[in-house]
């Protein structure tokens, strides 16, 4: 009887350690599921991976160039808004900039005027931009003007000086040219200043007319009417500032009327000039 007892406690022991057994790999196997089951997340929340391929496979394009909605132009009289022209009249949007007959460089010679193509050069301005490879210049217009070489295509511009607003605007260069550019609005604005007009027969005329008739009205609305004395200008007072209009008129000449931006910082003499007289009209002052 010892015997037999011996042998049934010796099967119960091994029943239990493998129960034992049995209990630790279920456990073991139940974690390996929850693991590989379980979904990933990271630590700032779900990342998609369609979005890393493409992150990955495009890389990050830079801004483009935007023109600036008051770009001043350089017209021959009055500074405009158009973006669709130069100083030239050319339709940039006409143009193609990858021809392959532009040459490798341009250099533009840029002349800097107060307040019209006409105007006396004005001294020591700063002149910054880049042409179309983005390489950046910054030159002082010591004399008036500056050269300026770089590669052909869409250049910036950027022309200041203390006494002036600056003047920006953006172009389209395909060859080497001269270009004038001019200011349209001071910093610090006089309440008036004094312009003397002086009237010519035609612009190759020796000498200028007596008595002839000038009125308009300065930037801000006054108007003004006055004639030349007997040396041929006429004095007129008004606001500085762009939009000045003006109109001279005499006995045996047709009407001349014009539009012009007025400042006077540096020279206040303006010319004028008639086209056509009255009793011939296939006169002209070309």
């Amino acid at each position: 009887m010892g015997i037999i007892k011996r042998s049934s406690w010796i099967n119960s022991d091994k029943l239990q350690t493998r129960i034992a057994g049995g209990a630790i790999c279920g456990f073991i196997l139940l974690i390996a599921v929850v693991v590989i089951f379980a979904p990933h997340v990271e630590e700032d929340g779900p990342v998609s991976t369609e979005n890393k391929s493409e992150s990955a496979s495009k890389p990050a394009k830079p801004e483009p160039y935007v023109a600036d909605p008051a770009i001043k132009y350089t017209k021959y009289e009055v500074a405009t808004t158009n973006s669709a022209s130069d100083p030239t009249g050319q339709d940039l949007s006409k143009i193609d900039n990858t021809s392959k007959s532009l040459p490798k460089s341009v250099t533009v010679t840029l002349r800097v005027h107060e307040d019209s193509k006409y105007a006396d050069l004005i001294t020591d301005v700063e002149i910054r931009g880049h042409d179309n490879a983005g390489v950046d210049f910054d030159q002082v217009a010591t004399f008036g003007k500056a050269e300026i070489t770089g590669e052909p295509g869409n250049w910036y511009f950027y022309i200041f000086k203390s006494e002036y607003k600056p003047v920006k605007w953006n172009q389209n260069i395909t060859s080497s040219k001269k270009l004038d550019a001019y200011f349209s609005e001071l910093t610090d604005p006089p309440d008036q200043v004094t312009l003397k007009l002086y009237v010519s027969e035609s612009k190759h005329a020796i000498g200028f007319l007596e008595g002839v008739r000038v009125f308009g009205h300065d930037a801000e609305g006054v108007r003004f009417d006055k004639k030349t004395n007997k040396d041929g200008y006429a004095t007129i007072h008004g606001k500085p500032g762009p939009l000045w209009n003006f109109t001279i008129s005499k006995e045996g000449y047709e009407p001349v009327s014009w539009d012009s931006n007025i400042l006077l910082q540096y020279n206040d003499r303006k010319d004028a000039c008639f086209f056509k007289k009255v009793d011939d009209p296939s006169s002209s002052n070309v």
